[in-house]
């Protein structure tokens, strides 16, 4: 997607040391950083996305399949009294937009929110496509379990299947950014009830279906997921996206 014209040159911008965690993906889950112990069910290690190298990206194929990451405090951007900086980025390849299961179109990328019916307990966040037959775009949900307070924000690219992208989420805390290959998009916040700030609960991160009852899965490939404890800047992004464009890895 696109060319790249000085692939390496802005490794300086990449903030390695402010990763949480990094899958490669190389016929491993493990997280590069070596801050966690992901686990996964299902999955299928296949052809990197921009690489040569076999078996450097995952294949999620259903919604038994999917990669977990045990609960821990870096995985919840909360300080108990105001959200905190943080991005997530990731390879990524939809196979399964516009397919509806019961009556549902949404498609989860990941998320950190509990069990209960609908996955009303232990609600921190989720990431996943409007819930819409056409124009599938990113939306993102956040929670104050406490008072039920929400808070959303919609992209404006219409992912279309069997395409790659460099997806990029970023926060400074109150503004949330979205990034298609480094492009930044147009966003539209909504809310509902009172919310002060997400909490830290105890539910698992999960890339793929959702926790309660193992439902909505976007059915994808994904490569070289990291997650960042700071809110990445345009030309941080457009640095990462070069370098994983190029094949190569940040880890």
């Amino acid at each position: 997607m696109g060319v790249i014209l000085n692939p390496y040159t802005s490794d300086n911008l990449i903030p390695l040391g402010n990763l949480v965690a990094y899958l490669r993906f190389n016929n491993s889950v493990a997280d590069q950083s070596g801050n966690h112990s992901p686990t996964s069910n299902g999955v299928t290690y296949v052809n990197g996305l921009f690489s040569l190298g076999s078996l450097e990206a995952v294949y999620l194929n259903d919604n038994s399949d999917y990669i977990q990451i045990s609960d821990d405090g870096s995985l919840s951007f909360t300080n108990g009294s105001a959200d905190q900086p943080f991005s997530i980025t990731t390879l990524m390849e939809p196979l399964n937009l516009g397919v509806v299961e019961g009556s549902i179109y949404q498609k989860f990328l990941f998320s950190k929110r509990g069990s209960g019916s609908n996955g009303d307990l232990e609600k921190e966040y989720q990431f996943t496509t409007t819930n819409a037959s056409t124009n599938h775009k990113l939306f993102w949900s956040q929670w104050d379990q406490s008072s039920g307070g929400r808070k959303n924000w919609q992209g404006s690219t219409n992912l279309v299947n069997s395409t790659k992208y460099h997806i990029g989420v970023s926060t400074d805390g109150t503004n949330m950014q979205f990034y298609v290959d480094a492009v930044a998009e147009t966003m539209t916040p909504s809310s509902s009830g009172t919310y002060t700030c997400m909490e830290n609960l105890g539910a698992p991160f999960k890339i793929g279906s959702t926790l309660w009852g193992d439902q909505y899965g976007l059915q994808a490939y994904y490569d070289g997921f990291a997650i960042w404890d700071i809110g990445l800047s345009q030309e941080q992004m457009t640095a990462i996206k070069e370098k994983q464009y190029s094949g190569q890895e940040l880890l």
